[in-house]
């Protein structure tokens, strides 16, 4: 014969379904957070092999632009997705939305966020 003891504690229950309860219900516990950064103050582009330019060889190779934001806070913040990016001369390198380089044509390029 196998006998089995349930004890449950109603107060520690109670709490845990309170919880459940405000969950579902859309409330979200709260964070601190990094807190407001304040205004933003620069921004700066690096790529992927330093700040001295990408060199692309081979049109299967790729870099990687990222663009942070600093703010009066001190705070950093990533702006790779956030902005958009413009080639000069055309032609000669795309960028896509994440700020991955691809090469298109043999030259030099100037790419601004």
């Amino acid at each position: 014969m196998f006998r089995c003891r349930v004890v449950t504690n109603v107060s520690f229950l109670t709490i845990v379904f309170a919880a459940l309860q405000a969950l579902s219900h859309g409330a979200r516990p709260a964070f601190p957070g990094l807190g407001d950064p304040g205004a933003l103050t620069s921004l700066s582009i690096v790529g992927d092999r330093g700040d001295e330019g990408i060199t692309l060889r081979g049109r299967e190779d790729r870099g990687q632009l990222v663009v942070t934001g600093d703010f009066a806070s001190g705070q950093k913040r990533d702006f790779t997705g956030q902005v958009g990016y413009t080639t000069k001369p055309k032609g000669i390198v795309g960028v896509d939305a994440t700020g991955v380089l691809t090469p298109l044509a043999s030259g030099t390029a100037i790419v601004t966020a």
